[in-house]
């Protein structure tokens, strides 16, 4: 009835250096976003 999704992505804050967490957001975002999109219906990528 909602359609209501939630997505949550977290990165390691205390055990990662901020650029590592940088280049962790930057990984996803590149990498694994757009297979979500892909693979994954959901109304969090329209």
């Amino acid at each position: 009835m909602y359609r209501h999704d939630l997505q949550s992505i977290t990165v390691d804050g205390f055990g990662l250096a901020h650029g590592e967490q940088l280049e962790t957001l930057q990984r996803f975002a590149e990498e694994i976003a757009p297979v979500l999109r892909r693979e994954a219906a959901s109304t969090l990528w329209e």
